[in-house]
């Protein structure tokens, strides 16, 4: 490319540079909560700063909120560079950018001492070859750059990020978790986050029972939640997950030639959410081998949109041999692709929870059933998921089988509406509602 073009598009990408600040169409009015902690990196982490996950979660957003917070802090805006991959003129040799990046400054970028920081933000960067490499040299050299790194798609991200061991601190940003929804919810009321602080949601939780409701339906992809117009959050969600998600990036990225069965790959997850899912009924129906379904499911989970938990068992070999319990990571894109039943929906949504928390999560079925099983701080907790207001001696079954079997004193059982708790042989249950429980769920695991 051209140099005169190549330093316009890099003015393009950055306008802070001409502006001095962030236009403020390329910031949203929520931060969400992992901001501070990308801050905090910035400042104490002497690390590549990794952030993942699937398209339209506000991975790029995150990226000029934290770039805002930089030019507040009076740094000097050509010191910070933003590269967007996803940008096709932009996929080609780093260092032939950072040449010109340069001339722009007019100084180079050196590892001698007193040279000032430069923030390095390199969006969607799997769509570029040998990325890795290039951030490897400047890291290991001691270079004064601060990289930050993006990418939702998993597997080729993963792959670079194997020679970078050691050298990164990874987030992942999902689609809103309902905390996130109700934070959004009530942004410009002030008294809410000094009550919410407090865990003091008694005044609001009439109006936070009526947005659960609301986040079921719609789910969290932040750039919908805006859009009262049913038939435009569809419109939006279909060109984002189908078009751009699928048939853009997958195809694009490992090369699949019949993009079509992938989509039904997906749409089929979809009808299934929160079900054990039989790979060979899967391949029959679409009418693919089984191991392209099983390439498939890879691609999928790959680009983040949807996941697997394996079947408990206190034998390593068991779990491996275990049929897999699948779920797509949002309750809007299982309502909007799919048939899956509101009990499913519910569960599922439970379950991109505790995706999220990152720790050991399984589903348990042997005689009985158990939802999930969670493993974290040395502990095994049985977690069941019932969407009804009343509950019964039937409810408890499953769950209080597994704790016999298991030897364990406490369990999770997550309703539709009922707080309480249930005792018997010495062990306890207790008992919330799925939003009290989304709300707070990493305290109480």
């Amino acid at each position: 490319m051209d140099k005169k073009i190549l330093e316009k598009k890099l003015f393009f990408h950055n306008p802070w540079w001409r502006e001095k600040k962030m236009p403020q169409e390329l910031l949203q009015d929520f931060e969400k909560p992992v901001l501070e902690r990308i801050k905090n990196y910035c400042r104490t982490l002497d690390r590549i700063i990794v952030i993942k996950g699937p398209r339209r979660t506000g991975k790029s957003t995150l990226l000029y909120q934290t770039i805002d917070s930089l030019l507040k802090e009076k740094k000097d805006p050509f010191d910070i560079l933003y590269l967007s991959f996803d940008d096709p003129s932009l996929q080609m040799d780093m260092e032939a950018i950072f040449e010109t990046y340069q001339e722009i400054k007019g100084e180079t970028i050196s590892a001698t001492e007193n040279k000032k920081q430069i923030y390095c933000f390199l969006d969607e960067v799997h769509f570029l070859e040998n990325w890795q490499l290039t951030v490897k040299k400047y890291f290991d050299k001691k270079y004064p750059i601060k990289f930050f790194v993006t990418s939702s798609s998993a597997s080729l991200f993963k792959k670079g990020l194997e020679s970078l061991a050691g050298r990164t601190v990874e987030e992942i940003i999902l689609p809103f978790s309902f905390e996130e929804f109700i934070r959004y919810s009530f942004r410009k009321d002030k008294k809410f986050a000094e009550f919410f602080s407090k865990n003091q949601i008694a005044p609001y939780e009439n109006e936070i029972k009526i947005l659960f409701k609301k986040y079921l339906s719609k789910g969290g992809f932040p750039h919908i939640l805006s859009v009262e117009e049913p038939s435009l959050r569809e419109k939006l969600l279909r060109e984002d997950i189908l078009e751009k998600a699928i048939y853009k990036d997958l195809v694009s990225l490992y090369g699949v030639r019949e993009p079509q069965k992938l989509e039904k790959v997906f749409l089929y997850l979809a009808d299934i959410s929160g079900q054990i899912l039989n790979v060979s009924s899967l391949a029959k129906n679409i009418g693919l081998t089984r191991p392209y379904v099983e390439k498939y499911l890879t691609y999928l989970e790959k680009a983040y949109l949807a996941f697997r938990f394996k079947n408990f068992s206190l034998s390593a070999g068991k779990k491996l041999r275990s049929p897999l319990k699948v779920y797509l990571v949002d309750s809007g894109l299982i309502n909007l692709f799919g048939g899956a039943s509101p009990d499913f929906i519910l569960e599922s949504l439970v379950a991109r929870h505790l995706l999220e928390f990152e720790k050991e999560v399984y589903y348990f079925r042997n005689y009985h059933e158990v939802d999930f099983v969670v493993q974290t701080n040395g502990k095994t907790i049985p977690i069941e998921v019932k969407n009804k207001s009343k509950l019964d001696s039937e409810d408890f079954k499953g769950i209080m089988a597994f704790m016999e079997k298991f030897n364990l004193k406490e369990g999770l059982l997550l309703s539709h509406d009922v707080f309480g708790e249930k005792k018997f042989d010495g062990r306890h249950i207790r008992i919330l509602p799925v939003w009290r429980w989304a709300l707070t769920y990493k305290n109480i695991l």
